[in-house]
C-alpha cells in the first residue's frame, strides 16, 4: 500500500493538468510559482479558458509545460506565447483555441512558430482562426518550421483563397507535415482541388484525417483524384461524417484499386446504404487494393485476411490483394487520432 501511495505522488508530481477559467491575477500567479519551483515537473498541460493579459504573461514567465491549450484571443497574449514558442526548448505540443483573434494576433503566435529555436512538433488550432491573412502567416510556418510534423485545424467556414493559401504551404518542398487532421466544412470543390494538389505533391504527408460535413460529389471526385495519383504517399486514411454517398463511394473505390501505398482505412459513416457499400467492397475486393487494416463505425471488417459477416452488402470474396495483417484493437485504437474536447468539430 505504500508503494502505491507513492507511485501515485510521483505521478502527480511529474503530471499535472489545470483545466477551466484562471480568472485572477493572484491565483495566476500562486500556480506559475508551482511550475517555476518544481524541478520534477516533466509534463503539464495547461487548458484555459478566458485569459487576460496578465494572466498569460505570469503562466508564461514562468512554466515550462510540454502541451500547451487554451483560448487565445488578444494580440497581447499572442506575443507572451510567442515568446515561449522561442525560449522553452521543451515544450512539444501546441493546442490552441481562437476566439475571433484578429489578423495581428496570429502574425505574433506565428512569428514564434517561425523562430529557428521553436521546438513544437504538434500543433493544434481550433476556432475561428483561417481568415485570408492568418492562413498566409500559417503557410509561413509551414514552410519555415523544420520540426513541426503533426497540423490539426478545426475549421468554420474557411473561403476558398484561405484554403489556397494554406495548401502552398502544405505543397512547399520545405514542408515536413507528416500528419495532417483536418476538421468542419472545408471541402468544397475548389478547397478540394487544392487540397488533392497537395496530395500529389507532398512526399513527406503519409497520414490524412478528414471529418467533413456534408461535401459534395465534385469535392470528392477531386480529392480522390489526389488520392489515386501516382506521387501520392498517405499510407493511412481516415474518413469520418456524412461523406459516403453512391457518387462518392464510387470515386473512392477507384482510389483503393489505384493508389499502391494506402494500408489502412478506417470509415466512419451515417446510414450508408447498400449501393453505397456494394461500391466500396468492390474497390476492397479489388486484386490491385492494398488495403491490409480496414474499420467501419468502430468494428473491424477485415480480419486476418478474412471478410466479416458484419457488412451491410454479401461479404465479397477475400481480398486476393494483399489483406497481409491486421493491427489488433489496442494497436489501432493508440493510433487513432482523438481530439480534446475543445477541438471537436463545431
Amino acid at each position: 500500500m505504500l508503494a502505491f501511495q507513492k507511485v501515485i505522488a510521483i505521478f502527480f508530481t511529474l503530471f499535472c493538468r489545470f483545466s477551466g477559467e484562471i480568472l485572477s491575477e493572484s491565483f495566476s500567479r500562486h500556480v506559475a510559482d508551482v511550475f517555476r519551483k518544481n524541478p520534477r515537473l516533466r509534463v503539464l498541460h495547461l487548458d484555459i479558458q478566458n485569459l487576460d493579459d496578465k494572466t498569460m504573461e505570469l503562466l508564461c514567465n514562468y512554466s515550462t509545460p510540454f502541451r500547451l491549450g487554451g483560448e487565445i484571443s488578444t494580440a497581447s497574449c499572442g506575443r507572451h506565447l510567442a515568446e515561449v514558442l522561442r525560449e522553452n526548448q521543451r515544450l512539444r505540443k501546441l493546442e490552441l483555441t481562437f476566439k475571433s483573434p484578429d489578423d495581428k494576433t496570429m502574425e505574433l503566435l506565428c512569428d514564434g512558430l517561425n523562430d529557428p529555436e521553436c521546438t513544437v512538433k504538434e500543433l493544434k488550432l481550433g476556432g475561428e482562426i483561417l481568415t485570408m491573412s492568418c492562413s498566409r502567416h500559417l503557410a509561413e510556418v509551414l514552410r519555415r518550421n523544420q520540426r513541426l510534423r503533426e497540423l490539426e485545424l478545426a475549421l468554420k467556414n474557411p473561403d476558398a483563397k484561405t484554403m489556397e493559401l494554406l495548401c502552398e504551404g502544405l505543397k512547399h518542398p520545405q514542408c515536413t507535415i507528416e500528419i495532417l487532421d483536418l476538421a468542419g466544412e472545408t471541402l468544397t470543390e475548389s478547397s478540394s482541388r487544392h487540397l488533392a494538389e497537395v496530395l500529389r505533391k507532398n512526399q513527406r504527408l503519409n497520414v490524412l484525417f478528414l471529418s467533413l460535413k456534408n461535401p459534395d460529389d465534385k469535392a470528392m471526385e477531386v480529392l480522390c483524384e489526389g488520392l489515386k495519383h501516382p506521387e501520392c504517399a498517405i499510407e493511412m486514411l481516415q474518413l469520418a461524417e456524412e461523406i459516403l454517398t453512391e457518387s462518392c463511394s464510387r470515386h473512392l473505390a477507384e482510389a483503393l484499386r489505384r493508389n499502391q501505398r494506402l494500408r489502412e482505412l478506417s470509415l466512419s459513416l451515417k446510414n450508408p446504404d447498400d449501393k453505397t457499400m456494394e461500391l466500396l467492397c468492390e474497390g476492397l475486393k479489388h486484386p490491385q487494393c492494398t488495403i491490409e487494416t480496414l474499420q467501419l463505425n468502430g468494428k473491424y471488417i477485415i480480419q486476418n485476411g478474412k471478410w466479416k459477416e458484419t457488412a451491410m452488402v454479401e461479404s465479397p470474396a477475400r481480398n486476393q490483394g494483399g489483406v497481409k495483417r491486421l493491427a489488433s484493437s489496442e494497436s489501432l485504437q493508440s493510433r487513432k487520432r482523438r481530439r480534446p474536447d475543445h477541438f471537436q468539430n463545431p
